[in-house]
């Protein structure tokens, strides 16, 4: 069975009056007797009319629309970011569009046309790693469509970002590690592709010179944001098999660290008595290890809160174009985490 839709041009016919007419008033137009008003709507609500939000978008040149794109949401931390970004939105009486990306720089692709072809307000972005989408985000953002990017910066277009200081970060978890009498502290993650992770080497190598340590290379694991799970714990396993000494692991991130643990685990190591585990940001997957660990808990909630909020002073200075931008780190705090004690012990701030 097809289903007739019901549009203005229907209620007009209906009710003897002009498409216009029935716009004005289901618009709360003065132009329209309140009599005429409760007639029309009386009766769209009958039929059933649904407004076409994609034609009135263009009419008003604004949609109360953002579009959000992130490469997951299974995790911890990039649930927590949308659900902050779901708090904001509310606030503004805005609505928001969810894509993820999977960290596909062709599904991103899409992703950003799908969102701009709606007519969007603006649009928040943890973009995939390289270069791939920055000449269709610049082009928007040229054109005038406000654009912040969450968690990940872009130093390549005229953008806002709102993430982790992740050199205090890494430079903070490596420096806990070091007090706790760990010296050969392995790091793990995509420090090529991902600013993110190359930020935390480098507070991660600063810490390691400000205690006399000399930073060995083949303590640095360097890994393809792509690599599957299968192939990231064969890795880890290929280096535990080298004999090459180590006491503890810096994971750029949860699902790393998880499945670093997991082959630790696998191989007879206790953790933490044998071997620190620490992570950036997603310990609810950790968490499933059942061991302690070490975490930068990067307060995703306000990241997303806070990004939703610049992109909003964004929108209502869309037409300055030359505004400097800004870049906001959120606070953050390392955590001790110990599953088995259900404890969550703060250690510091960052």
């Amino acid at each position: 069975m097809t289903l007739n839709k019901v549009t203005i041009k229907t209620i007009a016919k209906k009710i003897n009056v002009s498409p216009a007419t029935v716009s004005k008033a289901l618009r709360d137009s003065h132009d329209i007797s309140d009599q005429t008003k409760l007639k029309i709507k009386n009766l769209a609500k009958k039929l059933g009319y649904k407004p076409n939000l994609m034609a009135r978008n263009l009419v008003s040149k604004k949609s109360n629309i953002i579009g959000v794109i992130v490469p997951d949401i299974s995790t911890s931390f990039f649930g927590l970011t949308v659900r902050g970004i779901n708090y904001a939105a509310r606030k503004h009486n805005y609505e928001v569009i969810i894509l993820v990306n999977d960290e596909d720089h062709k599904v991103e692709r899409k992703n950003i046309e799908f969102i701009s072809n709606l007519q969007v307000d603006g649009i928040l972005i943890d973009s995939v790693p390289g270069n791939h989408n920055l000449d269709l985000l610049e082009e928007l953002s040229e054109n005038g469509m406000p654009i912040v990017f969450v968690d990940r910066k872009c130093k390549k277009i005229n953008a806002d970002s709102v993430t982790t200081d992740d050199i205090k970060a890494g430079y903070t978890i490596t420096k806990y590690f070091l007090k706790n009498n760990k010296s050969k502290i392995v790091f793990v993650g995509d420090v090529d592709l991902l600013t993110v992770a190359n930020d935390r080497v480098k507070g991660y190598k600063k810490a390691l010179k400000e205690f006399g340590i000399k930073f060995d290379k083949e303590l640095l694991l360097k890994i393809n944001y792509e690599i599957d799970e299968e192939q990231l714990k064969e890795k880890i396993r290929s280096f535990i098999h080298s004999k090459k000494e180590f006491d503890s692991f810096i994971c750029a991130g949860g699902v790393i660290a998880y499945l670093v643990g997991l082959v630790l685990l696998e191989e007879g190591f206790a953790i933490p008595d044998g071997v620190l585990l620490g992570e950036f940001g997603d310990n609810n997957i950790v968490y499933r290890l059942g061991v302690p660990f070490i975490t930068v808990d990067q307060s995703p909630i306000s990241i997303g809160a806070t990004a939703f909020d610049l992109l909003v002073t964004r929108m209502k200075d869309v037409r300055n174009t030359n505004a400097k931008r800004k870049q906001i780190y959120v606070k953050s705090k390392l955590v001790s985490h110990h599953p088995a004690k259900h404890e969550h012990l703060f250690i510091e701030h960052i």
